[in-house]
This record gives structure tokens, C-alpha cells and sequence, in this order.
């Protein structure tokens, strides 16, 4: 086909109106053992391990990722935690500088070597080399014939980052340690927490987050604050050491008074997954494999109103608790003060609850976790469709408010037909009014485009009642 020029075809296919925006993504917060201390996407464990590096006794988060893709989560994004002193290891050749790719003591493991070739006393072109502390080779430059290709190989090299001071080549020397990493982690304060958190900003899109293995005041405080702003939902999570009703429920009531009327969900005991040694285990927060089953929930059916509970919150990767609560009068009250308890029933690891943390009686539309997701997911699909909005024509005829209202309508009959709005038709279930009640010919005129969406969010089955009667051989039914 030439260019320039129009070419029109034909489909009995209507085009789709954009994809629904995920939901199912964790975002946490935590320390690692290297890594970026920018927001990071990793899509399974093993890229989680190569960007952030294993299993440490400073921090769980590694092994709550570890439990979320088990549980078939989709994806994180990773907000590493530094203190304020953080560096990262580094060595000197001449005018050029190699350093470890992020801070962290685990660069002080990394040798850095160069290979130069030289003419009469001046290098012409040199070779960097990186091995580890057992002397194997990571990484290596191509042939480099001027300082700055070095620093431009290191904007691409896994291990190491390059800087220059000058024009003038190193010479030929040994496997040298680099030096100097730390990531300062005994100083971290609230601050690096809540930045790390500023760091998910909301063009991020929506999910779960949450700070494995923090808790407390702060640690809610914190979470919900973020959430609130960024159109996301908190899961937070209990102590390690809260291993019996009652201490759950002195941190469930902690979470409530912190929320107010914010939406939160907060889970536990901790659960307990395999360990490379034989007979032991390892603890850690719930948080992970709930974010887990939402996330797998929602790629599967698409629909963010069912509860990650019951059949669709079995754990598939633990294999037990730090405590399992099996008093009924137990269970009701921990519900009753906002906690989602994991227990064992039938063998099987699972969520017993999926509720916010707010009252019931106190917030009747928003005490049910699932709707909290769809109203998450709405939000976030109309933010979208208004982005699409953005810059079009307001014509006289009305037509740009006709699609607008037709985009919105297929977001929210998309969600409908997934049995995520509760009505007998989809009129009963949702409403999308673009007319001049919100659209004003002087609001129109301004360059503003309104839509007022209204929405029946299909409730979940907390308690089930079955009355059976036993009647004899001879009687009728």
C-alpha cells in the first residue's frame, strides 16, 4: 500500500473497547539483598532472584514472593527499602570508576579486573572483566576503545555500572575487590518506609500492596494513607508472634482504629512454607499468597467481585500455620473486629474470610473486600476510558458524549455479564448519565466532559443456612 493515503476495510466484528486495566498486581515494600531502589516489575520468582537477589535473615520479602508466585500471582512490583546512607561497591582504574549495579554489601563480593591492550605506554583498548568471590566470571565487557563505550556498556551490564572522569584509558590490572556497599538497612526509619511506598505512584495502576513482615501502627498507617491515594487496596498483615485469637484480635482492632473509614483488609496467622532442610519450615506474613489468589482469581475469570474465601482462597503452596484458630466463638469475633483468618479445614489451607476491616453495621457498602476490588477495578477502567477522552472533539451533535457514555456502558456491561453487578437486567445494575444535568452547555463549553456512573455491586454468601429435614421411610416429602 502507498503512503500517504487511506485504506477503509471491512469486519462483522466490532472493534473491542479496550481491555479491562489488571488488577491483580501486588506492589510491596521491603529489603532485599541488592537491587534497584526504583519501582521494579518481575513477572516470575527467578527474575525476582536475579534483580533482588535470594533468600536473607534480614527480611521476608523474598520469601513472600517466593509464596506468591507458587500461588500463581501474576506479578510484582518491587519497592526496595535502604537506609539513608546506602552505597554501592565500587573501584577505581585510572580515570574510569566500576561500580555494583545497586547498593548493598553484596558488591563488596565483586572483583573487578582489566585486560588492556597497550601501545608504547598508552592503553588503546581494554576489557573489563567482573568475577565473583569464588573467582567465577559474571560478566564482560566487549573490547572497549575509549572511556565513554565503558560507561555506555555499563547502562546494559547486569552486575556492574561504569563512570568516567576523563578521557585517558585504564592500564592492565588484577582482580581487585570492589568496596564501600551497604544498604545501611539498621538505619531505615518510617521515612524510607513511606518512601518507598511514594515510589508506587498511581500511574502504576491499581492492585494489592502491602510491607511483608511490618506491622503495627505505623505499618497500617502507612499502607492505608498510600492506598487511599493511589486507588489501591492495603493488605496488611499481623506479627509473626500473633499466634492465638486473642492477639489477633488486639491487632485487627489496632488496624481499625488506625483506618477510619478507609478501605483495608487485613489477614493472618502467618503461614508456614517448605524449606530446603528437612523437617523445617518457614514463616511468613499472609499477606503474599492473598495476594496471590486474588491475582489468580482475577486472570481466571476476570472478575475482581469474587472473594479470593473458601474453594477460591486455598493456599497451594503452604503447608501449615503458626497457629490454626479452630473455636467457632473464636472465629466470629475475629471476624466481628475486621480479621480475615486463614485456617485448615479439610486438609486445605485456606481463607475463611474476605472482608474489609471497616464495621459492618458502620459501612454497609463497603464491609465486603470483593466489592472493595470492583470498585477498584471500575475506578480504574473509567480512568482509562476518560484518558481516551481526553482531546477529542466536544462536537455540537452530541456524538462525543455518545461514545463517551457507550465506552463506560461496555466497561461496566463487561463486568455484568461476569455476574459482578447485581440486577435482574442491566439497567437495575448499572447507570451511566452523561446528559446535561452533568454535562451543562456551559461545562461543555469550558472543555469539561462529566459522566456520572452509579453501580449494584453483587454481594458474596458470608453465611450459609441449610435446614434438613429427616422424615420416615413412610411419610411423604
Amino acid at each position: 500500500m502507498g503512503r500517504p493515503g487511506v485504506f477503509v476495510s471491512r469486519s462483522d466484528v466490532p472493534p473491542g473497547r479496550g481491555n479491562a486495566v489488571p488488577t491483580g498486581g501486588w506492589f510491596v515494600a521491603g529489603l532485599t539483598e541488592k537491587g534497584p531502589t526504583e519501582p521494579t516489575v518481575c513477572n516470575s520468582n527467578g527474575e525476582f532472584i536475579r534483580k533482588f537477589g535470594g533468600l536473607v535473615g534480614f527480611s521476608v520479602l523474598p520469601d513472600a514472593v517466593e509464596s506468591f508466585f507458587a500461588n500463581r500471582g501474576s506479578h510484582v512490583i518491587v519497592s526496595r527499602v535502604v537506609g539513608p546512607a546506602a552505597a554501592a561497591a565500587s573501584k577505581a582504574f585510572g580515570q574510569i570508576t566500576v561500580h555494583a549495579s545497586s547498593v548493598g554489601e553484596w558488591g563488596n563480593g565483586l572483583k573487578a579486573a582489566i585486560l588492556a591492550t597497550e601501545e608504547g605506554e598508552a592503553t588503546v583498548s581494554y576489557v573489563i572483566q567482573v568475577t565473583d568471590a569464588d573467582g567465577n566470571l559474571v560478566e564482560q565487557s566487549p573490547t572497549l576503545e575509549s572511556n565513554a563505550q565503558a560507561v555506555s556498556w555499563g547502562e546494559l551490564a547486569q552486575f556492574v555500572s561504569v563512570t568516567s572522569a576523563g578521557s585517558t584509558m585504564p592500564s592492565d590490572a588484577a582482580a581487585t575487590s570492589l568496596a564501600g556497599g551497604k544498604d545501611d538497612r539498621g538505619a531505615v526509619t518510617n521515612t524510607d518506609w513511606q518512601d518507598a511506598l511514594a515510589a508506587f505512584d498511581a500511574d502504576l495502576g491499581p492492585g494489592q500492596v502491602s510491607t511483608p513482615g511490618r506491622s503495627g501502627e505505623q505499618a497500617f498507617s502507612d499502607l492505608i494513607a498510600h492506598a487511599d491515594a493511589t486507588n489501591r487496596i492495603p493488605y496488611l498483615d499481623v506479627e509473626a508472634s500473633d499466634d492465638t485469637a486473642s492477639e489477633l484480635r488486639v491487632k485487627a482492632l489496632q488496624a481499625r482504629g488506625v483506618a477510619g473509614d478507609r478501605v483495608y483488609a487485613i489477614f493472618g496467622p502467618w503461614s508456614e512454607i517448605p524449606s530446603q532442610a528437612v523437617n523445617v519450615t518457614r514463616a511468613i506474613p499472609a499477606s503474599a499468597a492473598e495476594a496471590a489468589k486474588a491475582s489468580r482469581n482475577d486472570t481466571e475469570t476476570g472478575n475482581p467481585n469474587l472473594p479470593a474465601a473458601g474453594a477460591l482462597g486455598v493456599d497451594e503452596y503452604a503447608i501449615g500455620l503458626v497457629a490454626n484458630i479452630t473455636d467457632p466463638t473464636d472465629r466470629d469475633e475475629l471476624n466481628d473486629a475486621g480479621l480475615n483468618l486463614i485456617r485448615i479445614r479439610s486438609g486445605s489451607i485456606e481463607t475463611y474470610g474476605f472482608r474489609t476491616g471497616l464495621n459492618k453495621v458502620d459501612h454497609p457498602n463497603d464491609w465486603q473486600l470483593a466489592n472493595a476490588r470492583l470498585s477498584m477495578a471500575v475506578t480504574a477502567n473509567a480512568q482509562e476510558i476518560g484518558e481516551s477522552h481526553l482531546f477529542r472533539q466536544i462536537d455540537g451533535n452530541g456524538l462525543e458524549l455518545a461514545r463517551f457514555q457507550g465506552d463506560l456502558e461496555a466497561m461496566l456491561d463487561r463486568y455484568y455479564k461476569l455476574g459482578a453487578l447485581y440486577g435482574d437486567t442491566p439497567a437495575e445494575a448499572y447507570r451511566v448519565n452523561v446528559g446535561p444535568d452533568v454535562n451543562s452547555v456551559e461545562s461543555l463549553a469550558n472543555g469539561e466532559l462529566n459522566a456520572a456512573l452509579g453501580v449494584k455491586r453483587s454481594p458474596f454468601a458470608e453465611q450459609v443456612n441449610i435446614d434438613i429435614a429427616a422424615v420416615h421411610p413412610t411419610a411423604a416429602l
